[in-house]
């Protein structure tokens, strides 16, 4: 089903010029930039059932984000072990916590303890985890954050969860996190807004069409109603900038606009070229001026 933006229509009249329509249309199959695209960063959704069911969907290209007690080093977790016990909010006192590692760990302390971790982390709510999880790779130095996003209808809502994982980031071309974080940034707001245009329908592409300049000169018409003489153009697959929604369209797809408006003028000086160039031919061959006004009128 094709979604026309009814309100969003464009029309460009200039006088002895062609005039031009531009519907946008809601793209209801546009590329998941986390399966079609490449370099996306490293994604986590949690989605809600029924009741208190939920699934998380990975888009990981192969790097464990849900894991990062295992991307810390033996050390790491000694140095660390009281502020990840506060983290995971473990439901007894440190001391208490120590003296159990000591003694039934006491073969492997550091293994035992962060097996013991990785337990307390899986232990958890869905939401809550994906918060430690985040919490636990900011810890590290990685960046990463836990956030959400929802769309219009009743049930449109999932938690997101993005890390900058360190693998991910050598595959994209830094040589370290902090030349990464110094060109990015450490926060997701754009990859949010990406996955919430894609899920809830916030992609677009558009229809050019060339119009009869008698429809524009009548007056008073309903711009979806005129018939087109021919489709310049279409595209598909607009993301909006900064927003995960398709409108005002004229603040979040003032980039496409643009590029739209370019097209026109485009058009309009290869159709007046065209017709200059007939025009010459006619001239030369000595076609009668009645002749020549029927096929000059096909360039409009």
């Amino acid at each position: 089903m094709t979604y026309l933006i009814n309100d969003e229509t464009l029309v460009y009249t200039q006088k002895g010029q062609a005039s031009y329509r531009v519907q946008f249309i809601v793209d209801n199959d546009p590329q998941n930039p986390w399966e079609d695209w490449e370099g996306s960063t490293p994604l986590a959704v949690l989605s809600f059932g029924y009741g208190s069911s939920s699934t998380i969907k990975e888009y990981t290209s192969g790097h464990d984000i849900l894991n990062p007690i295992g991307n810390m080093t033996t050390a790491y977790v000694s140095r660390n072990r009281k502020a990840i016990f506060d983290l995971l909010d473990i439901d007894q006192a440190f001391e208490a916590f120590e003296d159990e590692c000591k003694e039934y760990g006491a073969g492997n302390l550091a293994d035992y303890r962060r097996d013991e971790f990785i337990e307390a982390l899986g232990g958890m709510n869905a939401s809550d985890r994906f918060e430690a999880i985040a919490a636990l790779w900011e810890m590290q130095g990685i960046p990463a954050q836990c956030t959400s996003s929802n769309g219009y209808s009743q049930g449109d809502y999932v938690e997101l969860l993005f890390v900058a994982h360190p693998d991910w980031i050598k595959e994209i071309g830094f040589k370290s996190v902090k030349s990464y974080v110094k060109q990015c940034g450490s926060t997701f707001e754009g990859d949010a807004n990406t996955y919430g245009a894609w899920a809830w329908g916030g992609v677009i592409g558009y229809k050019l069409d060339l119009l009869d300049p008698q429809d524009i000169e009548r007056g008073d018409y309903d711009a979806n109603e005129l018939q087109e003489v021919e489709e310049v153009n279409s595209c598909w697959g607009f993301y909006p900038s900064g927003s995960s929604d398709y409108f005002p369209l004229e603040k979040n797809f003032a980039y496409l606009i643009k590029e739209i408006e370019g097209g026109i003028e485009s058009h309009r000086k290869r159709t007046f070229k065209a017709k200059s160039a007939r025009l010459a031919e006619l001239i030369k061959n000595h076609v009668p001026l009645h002749v020549r006004q029927v096929e000059l009128a096909k360039f409009l």
